[in-house]
């Protein structure tokens, strides 16, 4: 997947997985509300106005190379459900760490009586 058509609410919501910054941190690092970057996680199929294209553009274009990298793994995937609150949770949520394996996953609930 390329930008030439444009950001969108999926693509910025993957910028900051890349960048491993939360909403608020991305929001701060943009210059804009923290409600607008959870916004982009609610509706991933928008196009953000033309202000925050060049805002994604600026900060695309002065990411360190490793960001860069994850980046470009990250718009390269099938649609990715990030979750609601901090993108860069998104790139933890599909690396299993190494104990743990999708059929030996446990619960533990702790009831305070």
């Amino acid at each position: 997947m390329s930008l030439h058509e444009g950001w969108t609410d999926r693509t910025a919501s993957a910028l900051q997985a890349a960048m491993r910054l939360t909403n608020e941190a991305f929001a701060e690092h943009l210059g804009i509300a923290v409600r607008t970057v959870a916004g982009w996680h609610q509706k991933p199929d928008l196009k953000p106005k033309s202000e925050m294209q060049q805002l994604l553009d600026t900060a695309h274009d002065q990411a360190d190379p490793a960001a860069m990298a994850r980046f470009a793994a990250l718009i390269a995937e099938p649609k990715l459900d990030l979750p609601e609150g901090s993108a860069a949770d998104a790139e933890f949520a599909r690396t299993p760490d190494a104990t743990s394996s999708p059929t030996s996953a446990t619960t533990t609930t702790t009831v305070y009586i």
